[in-house]
């Protein structure tokens, strides 16, 4: 309810400021805004005893190699260490009939993909060409690591070794891409409560951002879809606050995270061209404009810098170099791999099992369905105007950046992007969908923000469920997969087989080691469905919806278990094996107990197959061997030497987790690298 003034809220002198006045005398309006209530907001011990838990407790550190951080990785270190962007060399070999590769960074660490090979005659072309290395990567996630690598860096000088890839891939990790992210998630809630918006959907959806889509999974990996997706809500909120600030702070940040977020992932330039305008619609003044350019030219420069050093002109990005022959074909089609529009890719990227958005977190579907719903359904009258002009600002912003990314994924010729959970290339589609699902609420009745409450309730629980238990096993799946929850995810838990966590460092192995995380997430999904019902029903009447939202919930998850391809299929079957085998550090066994028990996993992934096909599923699970050479001294780990680097590694990582400066002790560090440049 509106509280009562001696004015109109509509009155010169109560009005929040307009958009077209002066900044500099800003002023607050006296009104409350409306916040139809279902219940209070989750306490926040549990709100953010479950996040920070789901978020610091595992680590998610798999042992099979992720070119998309590592080459990234490979950049910083050769940045801090070696005062280069390069990251090795390539030159002829003696035979004169193939290349190797060479540099202090590559000999190191050892092959990565993605890279970029700057030729050093300019009428040849990758990869068959003598030349310079360089990460394929937009650079500002390198850029962003590097001041994090060089304190690893001289922590480890201090003990005379050198900084091991697992020490860097943690702690690039948390202090480039898991902190900000939760510091995203800390000012989302507060967006919405300034705002005034219900407070049990505000945090049901701040926990389906940071718990039930695809940012739980990009926030734990050094690439440049997640803090990328943190810079562009950080240029929203900055303009936001912009607009009740005289301050030029705001602007400026506002464009600083525009320049940043374009430098770490070339492609969301798109998102900030309605970032932009929404800045200059809440603060229309030349100056402002000037301010937010000022601001994005730090990022600008930045790329700018590594193109031309690299590539040899500001212009060149390494997508004109690449290094591996398939990639180059993957984005041959139109411009960078932007061709015209098509509806398969769409389909693909919201709605299949595969990959679809929708699939592994259906409350995304909401923020198109609300805002659409809000057009047949009554606001209140006690509105203020000014209310209603500023959320149909902030929700025109929003759905334009949904409308840009939607765009871009259905113009992409590479638009799967590899082994993905959900599709990576549009990771902040989540923070602006639940920007347009609140906004889709703001000046509706009681009734509309209940109902609306108690559907998200389901979808989020049944988001952080799917993407969840994902996220435990792999942080992406194989392109032979069609439905990973139904032919990877529950097989592997059903084993106990999850990442490496905490729970280690105290003997605990399987699910038993991810139980603190499964029970903080699970009682945060009950607290939402109690809080999700109107304070006034009584006890009965609220366990009875509690209970029909966890069976709504339950048999949503399980149709989502559902589709399948009609026959078995070889391909699924050697995927199997090899996520099996290769991404686990605990469960590692000798060969004729690992394909008994593939074997009878196999027969859980795929059940109620006919006699033929699951003899036949066997046969080839058995038979699937990795011949990656990439990993092939994992396959070849003992038992005990794997449970062994595991539970050290885990306890290391526990223990110094609080204590930034003790990272390099022996475990996390490797002796010096004996390297001598050749010329």
């Amino acid at each position: 309810m509106l509280q009562p003034t001696s004015q109109p809220p509509d009155s010169p002198s109560t009005a929040p400021s307009q958009p077209g006045a002066a900044p500099d005398a800003p002023t607050r309006g006296t009104y409350d805004r409306p916040r139809p209530r279902t219940g209070k907001g989750a306490p926040s011990w549990l709100f953010w005893g479950a996040i920070l838990l789901v978020y610091l407790y595992p680590t998610f550190m798999f042992p099979i190699h992720n070119p998309n951080e590592r080459v990234r990785i490979y950049m910083t270190a050769a940045m801090v260490e070696h005062g280069t962007f390069a990251i090795g060399y390539r030159e002829m070999a003696r035979s004169g009939r193939s290349f190797t590769d060479y540099g202090s960074v590559t000999e190191r660490w050892g092959y990565v993909n993605d890279k970029a090979l700057a030729c050093h005659d300019p009428d040849q072309e990758p990869p068959l060409c003598e030349g310079t290395l360089y990460s394929a990567k937009a650079p500002g996630t390198s850029y962003l690591g590097y001041p994090f690598y060089w304190v690893l860096h001289q922590a480890a000088s201090v003990l005379d070794s050198e900084v091991t890839m697992d020490a860097a891939i943690f702690y690039l990790r948390l202090f480039v891409v898991v902190l900000p992210t939760l510091l995203m998630l800390l000012l989302l809630r507060r967006y919405a409560r300034a705002n005034r918006m219900d407070p049990v959907l505000s945090d049901l959806v701040v926990a389906g951002v940071g718990l039930g889509s695809m940012v739980l999974t990009y926030s734990h990996m050094f690439a440049g879809h997640g803090i990328a997706t943190v810079l562009l809500f950080f240029a929203y909120y900055a303009s936001w606050r912009s607009r009740q600030s005289a301050s030029p702070a705001w602007p400026l940040l506002a464009g600083l995270a525009s320049g940043l977020a374009v430098c770490t992932e070339y492609p969301f330039a798109l998102v900030v061209l309605p970032l932009f305008a929404y800045q200059a619609v809440v603060r229309p003044k030349l100056s402002t404009w000037l301010l937010y350019g000022v601001g994005a030219l730090p990022g600008a420069a930045l790329a700018a810098l590594f193109h031309a050093a690299a590539f040899g002109s500001p212009f060149s990005t390494p997508y004109t170099t690449l290094e591996n022959p398939q990639f180059v074909k993957d984005i041959a089609p139109g411009v960078m791999g932007l061709r015209a529009p098509r509806l398969q890719n769409l389909f693909d990227a919201f709605l299949a099992p595969y990959e679809g958005l929708f699939y592994f977190a259906p409350w995304h579907v909401l923020a198109f369905i609300v805002p659409l719903a809000c057009l047949f359904t009554a606001r209140r009258p006690d509105v203020p105007a000014s209310l209603l002009k500023d959320n149909r600002r902030s929700l025109l912003a929003a759905l334009a950046a949904l409308a840009a990314l939607t765009l871009f994924i259905a113009c992409h010729s590479l638009w799967r992007g590899g082994w993905t959970l959900g599709p990576r290339y549009i990771v902040p589609f989540v923070p602006f969908a639940a920007l347009a699902l609140l906004h889709g609420t703001v000046a509706r009745g009681s009734g509309f923000v209940r109902n609306t409450t108690r559907i998200t309730a389901v979808l989020v629980s049944v988001s952080i469920i799917v993407t969840g238990a994902c996220s435990l096993v792999s942080q992406g799946f194989h392109t032979a997969f069609f439905n990973p929850l139904r032919e990877v995810v529950w097989p592997l838990l059903a084993e106990g087989f999850v990442t490496v966590n905490a729970g280690n460092a105290a003997g605990l192995e399987g699910l038993a080691s991810a139980a603190p995380v499964i029970l903080a997430a699970a009682a945060l999904c009950l607290w939402f469905f109690h809080g999700a019902d109107p304070v006034r029903n009584a006890l009965p009447r609220r366990a009875f919806n509690v209970s029909l939202s966890i069976l709504a919930s339950s048999v949503l998850v399980w149709g989502l278990t559902m589709p399948r391809h009609s026959k078995p299929s070889a391909a699924i079957a050697k995927a199997y094996a090899f996520t099996r085998d290769n991404f686990y550090l605990f469960g590692v066994s000798g060969p004729g107990a690992r394909r008994h028990e593939q074997t009878r996993d196999q027969t859980r992934a795929f059940p109620g197959l006919a006699p033929t096909y699951a003899r036949r599923m066997r046969a080839l699970t058995a038979d699937a061997q990795c011949r990656d050479a990439l990993n092939l001294f994992r396959q070849t780990r003992t038992a005990q030497h794997a449970r062994t680097t595991s539970t050290a590694v885990s306890s290391i990582i526990s223990l110094s987790l609080p204590f930034p400066a003790a990272i390099p002790i022996p475990q996390l560090a490797s002796p010096p690298f004996d390297y001598v440049e050749r010329r």
